[in-house]
């Protein structure tokens, strides 16, 4: 197997948004030891336009993400894109965390809605109301639609806590410590690939 550089830690650009991030830290030094980890605390345009600059300078290996901004990396570069995923796990804690706080609690998730929470809420003795985007503007149309209906705590992405905590909402973030870890051994996974093709490709040149 061809080795590029023995012993070199992955070079991964983690591109989130202020909750996420906060929740990263800790997890990033963790892994100070197996790659080096730079965090991009930008949303949409502005994180993709300094996701592109690290590409065109080749400063990174492998991106970690979550989200809208994993699915735009991921469309508009060509550098790996690892993302960070919620399981049901992460979806339940924050529940717990939500229903101490209100027994009307908001889902908004990106794409599409979460058909096992219709039976984790009679479960957990709370009303659900879920929503999805696909874009910023239809976030905030979400938000005003829940805000409309009295919902006043909401779970979801580092995106969607912002909006909430914009509309004056209670934001709750999905997303755990182990989730994020396990975004990043993703990314590192993809960066060894991405190394070993590229110097492959050298060495065949």
């Amino acid at each position: 197997m061809i080795d590029p550089a023995p012993g070199s830690r992955p070079r991964l650009c983690f591109v989130s948004y202020r909750h996420l991030s906060q929740l990263a830290l800790p997890v990033v030094q963790a892994f100070r030891d197996r790659a080096e980890i730079e965090i991009i605390d930008e949303v949409f345009g502005p994180a993709l336009e300094l996701a592109k600059a690290r590409e065109r300078i080749g400063s990174v290996d492998a991106f970690v993400s979550a989200g809208a901004n994993a699915m735009t990396l991921r469309d508009a570069l060509k550098t790996p894109v690892a993302t960070i995923r919620v399981d049901g796990y992460d979806i339940l804690m924050a529940l717990l965390k939500a229903r101490t706080l209100s027994d009307r609690v908001g889902v908004v998730t990106f794409r599409q809605t979460i058909p096992e929470l219709e039976s984790v809420k009679a479960l957990l003795s709370i009303e659900i109301a879920q929503r999805s985007y696909s874009s910023s503007v239809e976030a905030e149309v979400c938000f005003r639609a829940l805000a409309a209906e009295g919902y006043k705590v909401i779970v979801g992405s580092s995106i969607v806590v912002e909006l909430a905590e914009r509309h004056g909402l209670a934001g709750i973030l999905a997303y755990s410590e182990s989730s994020v870890a396990q975004g990043i051994e993703a990314a590192i996974e993809l960066a060894r690939v991405a190394r070993l093709e590229t110097a492959r490709t050298e060495q065949l040149n």
